[in-house]
């Protein structure tokens, strides 16, 4: 403010200067007569910007105002200070130097009595012009003395006018603080109107943002509030009857979820409404706190644009009367008859300083002159802001708000009516703006049921009539798998017994699996035409379940392989209990044979080895008992003392002794090895029947015994005994 005023009077400066120096009689220098010609078109614009602030002034302008104002205040604050410190110095150092001075005029006065008492006695002879010091002559002239005087009395005009300047420093500016504080409440309230404007103004964009404007993350918080508004208005038995999928109850219940979605918004939006509503009324409340505090502010501003008025025209008739004494009585004379106020008489300027102190008083005329317009224009600024075209027009504006808003707020009310119904709102603590004047009578009708209410109550018929199809459909399916389990268990035991008589060792491993296979089909089937009937996708459950079976067999296929190997052994027979098989190397009975395992025992009888399907299925196995007799390999060793014409005769021996026995056929005998103690010899027949194997075996063996010891023919003894 004090910038523009004083772009809009730089020539006032320049006024000042020509009247102060015509009024003290000099001639104005030539390189201070020159206009200020940049200044003038400057000011012009800044002049004419500055009417257009005093008619409009936006919000946020008139807080720069504010805070500038505020500041200078500050800063005059501080000034004042600073400029009391610095003229307490001022006025110690003035008076050290006067008492400098006071000392130096005393001894100045010392020295001229001196001369003069020369002066006499050099004319009376007492003394001769040699003893006169150098010097003298200028002492006895005075004009040190002079000047001295003459600083002294410069120095106490300076005490005088720093001394006033004190006094009047040193006085309370109450006017100045109670400015003070009133700006910064007034401030204060602008800015929080500003804040409060601002944030009014994002509510505003906000409630105009398209749905697709908002963020995924605002978006799928509302669809989460909706979800949790719907699912505490079910009731206990919707929430048992939502168990029970229907197509056509899922239709509306997604239905239902964009009632409650829209009723979300409808309640984001009323609540942005009435956020903006109390926004409204604050800006309204902040006003009128403006208001009243530039009401309480005009005297004080009027107060100090009169103060001002009266300081600028006692420091024009101080410098006046400083700069011609001669009129100083008629001027300060004519002052106190305007005024009613007797000035001191200031002290008057030294002819060397009367250009300095023109310049330092023009200074200071001038910045009282644009303070004083300074304030006129804040009180004009401040008359304006009381007038219509002010703060009344800005709350009319708020005011109109307030009644939109309060439309819009009632507009969405009675469509959350509409969705809800009255009395939901009502039990939730809600009321319309038409519930003032709405009354309801006994012969009122009733109110209309909501939409969300309606629906509901259809979707719950929908369910409750499913339910009870539910009810007959699914004791049918059970009841049918039970009798189809029932029946097989039946069967399987009719084929069991059957297959006990016939003695089929297969068929009593394989009816139980079958069993268990075919009721696992059965209840599989019931679940799935159950969940079918509950409304599951049957699909994604079998997409499921083949998908879980591969999974379980690529984890169990060692299980699997072994499984398939044991129904290919019952199913093909390639051995059966009680069997003869070389397996590994080794002569082993088969003892048992199960779906995942075959128990087989040592020929010993020692051990049990339990063999994997899945393994019998991929070695080579000798079935012995597949033949119809028993081929049996018999090592017959003799002593190397026998004569080697004994070999043939017992290789002989061997011979007939199987080729008579009747259930023994002869394969061969030959004499296979010897070594330092005897001499090996092998024989291979078969036994006819397998069960006889033992029995012949023992009998060929006591035969060959014996016709060796009549024959005199030794049998080995080992190694030790041969040797001895």
């Amino acid at each position: 403010m004090l910038q523009s005023v004083q772009q809009s009077s730089i020539d006032e400066r320049q006024t000042i200067l020509m009247t102060l120096y015509n009024f003290a009689d000099l001639e104005l220098p030539d390189e201070m007569s020159a206009p200020a010609s940049d200044s003038a078109s400057g000011t012009q614009a800044n002049g004419a910007l500055s009417a257009t602030e005093e008619s409009s002034l936006e919000i946020e302008q008139y807080q720069n105002l504010l805070a500038s104002r505020a500041s200078l205040i500050a800063q005059q604050q501080q000034r004042r200070t600073d400029m009391l410190t610095t003229l307490q110095t001022w006025e110690q150092q003035l008076e050290s130097y006067a008492e400098l001075l006071t000392e130096a005029r005393a001894s100045a006065q010392q020295h001229y009595a001196a001369a003069i008492e020369l002066r006499r006695r050099l004319g009376r002879g007492e003394i001769t012009d040699d003893a006169i010091p150098e010097g003298i002559v200028e002492i006895l002239k005075g004009d040190i003395i002079t000047e001295l005087e003459h600083e002294m009395n410069a120095v106490l005009n300076r005490q005088t006018h720093v001394h006033q300047q004190l006094n009047a420093l040193q006085q309370p500016d109450d006017t100045l603080n109670e400015l003070q504080t009133l700006f910064q409440d007034i401030l204060q309230s602008v800015g929080e109107r500003l804040d409060t404007a601002d944030e009014l103004h994002k509510l505003e964009q906000d409630l105009e943002h398209d749905q697709e404007a908002i963020s995924p993350t605002a978006l799928k918080a509302r669809e989460q509030t909706a979800i949790r508004l719907m699912e505490a208005d079910e009731t206990l038995i919707e929430s048992i009857f939502s168990l029970i999928p229907s197509e056509r109850a899922n239709n509306l219940t997604e239905l239902l979820s964009a009632y409650y979605q829209e009723l979300v918004e409808l309640q984001v939006k009323r609540e942005n409404l009435q956020t903006q509503h109390e926004k409204t009324n604050t800006l309204i409340q902040l006003s009128e706190a403006e208001r009243t505090a530039v009401a309480a502010l005009l005297p004080y501003m009027q107060k100090q644009a009169d103060q001002l008025e009266s300081q600028h025209a006692e420091e024009q008739v101080k410098i006046r009367a400083r700069l011609v004494p001669q009129k100083a009585d008629k001027l300060l004379d004519k002052f106190e008859a305007e005024t009613g106020r007797r000035l001191a008489l200031p002290p008057p300027v030294n002819e060397a300083e009367r250009e300095a102190a023109i310049g330092h008083a023009t200074d200071s005329l001038f910045e009282l002159h644009i303070r004083t317009l300074a304030a006129n224009k804040w009180i004009a600024i401040f008359k304006q802001r009381l007038s219509p075209s002010g703060l009344d027009a800005e709350n009319s504006v708020y005011q109109y708000n307030l009644g939109a808003t309060n439309v819009r707020i009632s507009s969405i009310e009675r469509r959350i009516q509409g969705l809800q119904g009255a009395s939901k709102l009502k039990a939730a603590g809600e009321s319309s703006p038409d519930d003032s004047t709405t009354e309801t009578t006994p012969d009122s009708p009733p109110v209309t049921t909501s939409k969300i209410s309606l629906l509901r109550e259809e979707r719950h018929n929908i369910r409750r009539q499913y339910a009870l199809l539910l009810f007959v459909r699914l004791p049918f399916i059970l009841i049918s798998a039970i009798v189809l389990n029932w029946m097989i268990e039946r069967l399987i035991r009719w084929n069991t017994r059957r297959s006990e008589r016939k003695d089929h060792h297969s068929a009593s491993v394989l009816l139980p699996l079958s069993r268990s296979f075919l009721k696992f089909m059965i209840w599989m089937v019931a679940l799935i035409t159950g969940l079918s009937s509950l409304g599951f996708d049957v699909g994604a459950v079998l997409a499921g379940l083949g998908i879980g079976g591969l999974a379980i067999a690529m984890a169990s296929k060692d299980t699997l392989s072994n499984l398939i190997g044991g129904i290919n052994l019952l199913l093909t027979k390639p051995l059966k209990v009680g069997d003869e098989i070389h397996f590994n190397k080794e002569r082993t009975v088969v003892e048992e044979i199960g779906l995942r395992y075959t128990k087989l025992r040592n020929f010993s009888g020692n051990f049990v080895v339990t063999v994997p399907n899945a393994r019998l299925a991929e070695v080579e196995v000798i079935n012995r008992s597949a033949h119809s007799g028993f081929i049996v390999t018999v090592d017959i060793p003799i002593s190397i003392r026998n004569e080697a014409e004994k070999i043939p005769a017992a290789l002989q021996l061997v011979t007939d002794i199987i080729q008579q026995h009747p259930d023994t056929d002869f394969i061969w005998a030959i004499h296979d090895n010897f070594t330092h103690y005897s001499f090996g010899l092998k024989a291979r027949y078969d036994v006819r029947e397998f069960s006889e194997r033992n029995r012949v075996r023992t009998e060929i063996n006591a035969e060959i015994v014996n016709q060796f010891q009549q024959q005199q023919i030794e049998f080995s003894a080992g190694p030790l005994l041969d040797n001895a």
